[in-house]
């Protein structure tokens, strides 16, 4: 299974560097949510037992405590988790309803990756208005909603996630390496499972899932190997492995 993909993590770092305190447990929120399969809210409970579903796709999520809340919509069908808002406690009381957009309209649909700062900046307004106008007219009140609202949130909120951790600089949280990005982005590409993936490669699962999850370094043996079975770009492996 792929693993779930983080977009908008720009307002985790902004938040960090104005609350300090928050560093340590944000980042720990950042590295369960990108390293477990959530296919669906019971099994995103057992990981985050405290987490709040609010509807609309939202979930609640409690921080160093009940200090900080951060709220996230999650799309289990897409695989991935954007973050909306964080903030302080009292922040989040005086959160107001979003204004709405009454307009649907497909856009950058001959784009698979997004190249530069400036066509991000407006994919992610146009991600701000599908999720805006999905959350009025009710199409994200299912978790589990399979719409064209829902696959389009997720294709272009996957594209906004693989930007911020290639190409963005955070200074205080740990994002994924660019080079297990892409790994995942090829497998989910073929519609390879990581048993299927570790196979092809000629290792064992298990040391190909410790690759991963960052917590096993890649030989120069392994890197040919994912470039000649994968096609991972020789650039890639070089700077990232």
């Amino acid at each position: 299974m792929i693993k779930m993909k983080v977009s908008n993590k720009i307002l985790l770092e902004d938040f960090i560097k104005k609350h300090n305190t928050a560093k340590k447990p944000l980042n720990r929120w950042l590295e369960l949510i990108e390293n477990n399969n959530f296919d669906n809210h019971n099994e995103l409970k057992k990981i985050f037992a405290s987490a709040d579903y609010v509807g609309n796709g939202r979930y609640i999520f409690n921080i160093k405590g009940n200090d900080f809340r951060l709220v996230v919509l999650i799309i289990f069908v897409g695989g991935i988790a954007m973050v909306r808002f964080c903030g302080t406690h009292s922040e989040y009381d005086k959160l107001k309803t979003l204004k709405t957009f009454n307009i649907m309209k497909i856009q950058f649909e001959n784009i698979e990756t997004i190249k530069d700062k400036k066509t991000f900046d407006k994919v992610n307004v146009y991600l701000e208005t599908l999720i805006k106008e999905a959350t009025e007219k009710g199409f994200l009140n299912d978790q589990y909603a399979d719409n064209a609202y829902t696959k389009e949130i997720s294709r272009i909120g996957s594209m906004c996630a693989d930007f911020e951790s290639i190409h963005e600089k955070f200074e205080h949280l740990k994002v994924k390496n660019p080079l297990l990005i892409s790994i995942e982005k090829e497998m989910q590409k073929r519609h390879l499972k990581q048993r299927q993936t570790a196979e092809l490669l000629e290792v064992k699962e298990n040391t190909f899932s410790q690759i991963l999850n960052g917590k096993r370094s890649i030989s120069m043996q392994m890197a040919k190997r994912l470039h000649r079975v994968l096609n991972i770009d020789a650039k890639t492996l070089i700077e990232y492995a």
